[in-house]
């Protein structure tokens, strides 16, 4: 069976007067309160469990005025009754159905999602249901114009190209505007539909986002466990190229798929690169390995860490560095500059000590003593001035006192990040090649 998705969005719904449904003037949304069009849990469910059941017609014409070219609705399945591989749901415009979903399933799933939907022209919805379930339509808006609504199209499925899963905290930029045979420039944002399928996720599940690429975010489209099949919703600006970015922590294959455009011009969003001192001081060095992917990069004089592809920053951190300032002198207290390779990695639970590099499943007070917790990574040095960092237990690894994060010269030489920032490191650089690279730019005490 083929895991499918439509896009999806919600306007969330107002206090005001249902709309004269008679006609509209004017354009743009019409907002009403939420108001529920079908409930099938009084009659009979949807669908059927060989997918050959047929759609169900909703009649919307009550909440949605003459000349609205889409309805905005919240549709969950109640219920639930899926096939092995699952099941889905595809909310359309009636006429032929599309090859897309608004929702996935499995058997005794309650699933909800947010969708815009062509539709008819008598002011109807279809709703097709790959298994069985019990459907609910709740509308909360409809739309005039300033939308364009375009037969839902998947744009990308990694599903297609043996190896193209995202992972790692990878990001992979889509092209929305070609499939629909639309020129780049003309298009100010697009209704999408995220799905992951194939999941895997970290200690804390993984998550998705959908973004017009730039920055990476630190919100979430959908979020997900290990083996789960689940889709989100989501108006995304799109790039001057006519496309957006999918950023996954942890690991999936990528659907995306478009049911409407909102024309106007794109808004350019600058990629975060490293800074140019930063940059510079990893320029050309010659014990960096040309086979990383990756680097994860130190600044002591900052109290700054950097996950970078290239130039291209992907996270960015707080550090607390050695007292003993710059060194890899044994017994020196001082943090070792320059290029390391990871020699290990490991992970414990939230706030469990480590210790010889292991779980110990004893877990450390945030007021108690300094504990290497939640996880670490294991460095050993490239360089002469570095060459005794594994003898030295030198790691980046979790901390119990955050509140001293940010402050230089309070560890025995490693490098203290926040337990969340230890499993995102973890997450990110587990199936990518990387290194680590400390500055040799000391933090400055105060006088």
């Amino acid at each position: 069976m083929r895991l499918l998705a439509v896009a999806a969005l919600i306007v969330v719904g107002v206090a005001v007067s249902s709309p004269d449904v008679s006609s509209a003037a004017g354009g743009g949304v019409v907002p009403v309160l939420p108001t529920r069009v079908v409930d099938t849990r009084g009659s009979s469910p949807v669908g059927a469990f060989d997918g050959s059941g047929a759609a169900l017609r909703v009649d919307v014409s009550s909440v949605v005025p003459v000349g609205a070219v889409a309805v905005a609705a919240n549709v969950t399945v109640v219920s639930a009754v899926a096939p092995p591989e699952g099941g889905f749901v595809t909310v359309f415009g009636c006429g032929v159905r599309p090859d897309v979903s608004s929702l996935n399933f499995r058997s005794g799933d309650t699933v909800a999602n947010a969708v815009v939907a062509p539709v008819s022209a008598d002011r109807a919805v279809c709703v097709y249901v790959y298994g069985v379930a019990d459907v609910l339509v709740d509308v909360s808006g409809s739309f005039l114009d300033g939308v364009a609504p375009v037969e839902p199209t998947r744009v990308i499925d990694t599903r297609a190209t043996p190896g193209a899963a995202v992972r790692g905290n990878g990001v992979i930029e889509v092209d929305v505007l070609g499939p629909l045979g639309r020129a780049p420039g003309t298009v100010a944002a697009a209704m999408v539909n995220l799905t992951v399928a194939e999941t895997v996720g970290g200690t804390f599940g993984g998550y998705a986002s959908v973004f017009p690429c730039g920055a990476t975010p630190t919100t979430s489209t959908v979020n997900f466990i290990t083996g789960r099949t689940v889709a989100g919703a989501a108006l995304v600006p799109l790039t001057p190229r006519g496309t957006v970015c999918v950023h996954v922590v942890g690991r999936a294959e990528v659907l995306l798929d478009v049911s409407a455009v909102v024309p106007g011009t794109p808004v350019t969003v600058a990629s975060p690169v490293l800074p140019e001192p930063v940059s510079a001081g990893i320029a050309s060095h010659s014990a960096i390995d040309s086979s990383w992917e990756r680097l994860i990069v130190i600044d002591p004089s900052t109290s700054t860490g950097y996950l970078s592809d290239g130039d291209r920053v992907l996270h960015t951190f707080i550090v607390s560095t050695g007292y003993g300032g710059l060194s890899g002198v044994p017994g020196s207290g001082g943090t070792p500059a320059g290029a390391h390779r990871i020699e290990m990695l490991a992970r414990a639970r939230p706030q469990e000590i480590l210790e010889w590099r292991r779980p110990t499943g004893r877990f450390a007070d945030v007021f108690g003593e300094p504990a290497v917790t939640t996880g670490l990574i294991a460095l050993d040095g490239l360089e002469e001035r570095n060459r005794y960092s594994w003898e030295r237990n030198v790691y980046i690894h979790g901390t119990n006192r955050l509140s001293i994060l940010g402050r230089p010269g309070v560890s025995g030489g490693c490098i203290r990040v926040h337990p969340n920032d230890i499993y995102f490191l973890l997450d990110a650089i587990e199936e990518y090649p990387t290194g680590v690279y400390v500055l040799d730019r000391p933090w400055v005490r105060s006088r």
